[in-house]
């Protein structure tokens, strides 16, 4: 399995990692520490509604723009979604930010590999003592956005109604570890 939980022989490529659950962690393709995008709330809440759409896809721009910029008019909503695309872009490298045509923009999901992603994945494939390992903490603690909330829940919900055989694996984890 390759770094962003596909499966294949491909050719194995750097990839960006991001950790959404419990503390936040961006490393870029390098290794580099990308803290840049996770302190302005905004660019990273675009940046984590791409990277966890399910399934991965794109997602047209006026769409983005009324759900990050609700309160803006459509011209200043489209600069505000222009520039914090140019800045993600800059900040992730090339390859990350795709698009298709200029109305729609997503993830290239072989160039990021996402905790969430790993986690599910681990869990679909009867995986728990990684799934554990994984499940650090909530989805993006302290970002309270509309669309994240049922998110958040829906993944605390996979953590707490595990099978059985998980519950004695988290037995000699540390009691600060939410359940």
């Amino acid at each position: 399995m390759s770094d962003n939980g596909s499966t294949g022989a491909s050719v194995r490529r750097p990839v960006v990692r991001f950790h959404a659950l419990g503390a936040l962690e961006l490393r870029g393709a390098h290794g580099e520490e990308l803290r840049s995008v996770l302190v302005q709330t905004k660019r990273l809440a675009l940046f984590a509604y791409l990277a966890l759409a399910k399934p991965a896809r794109l997602h047209r721009r006026d769409s983005l723009v009324a759900l990050f910029w609700p309160e803006s008019d459509a011209e200043r909503a489209r600069l505000a979604l222009r520039q914090a695309l140019h800045f993600l872009r800059r900040a992730l490298g090339e390859g990350v930010i795709v698009g298709r045509g200029d109305e729609e923009i997503g993830i290239a999901p072989e160039a990021l590999w996402c905790d969430v992603v790993a986690f599910e994945i681990a869990l679909d494939g009867g995986r728990c003592a990684e799934a554990l390992e994984l499940y650090r903490g909530d989805l993006l603690p302290g970002c309270y956005d509309e669309w994240l909330l049922p998110e958040r829940e829906r993944l605390r919900q996979m953590f707490i109604v595990r099978p059985p055989f998980f519950h004695g694996l988290s037995a000699g984890i540390s009691s600060s570890r939410p359940r």
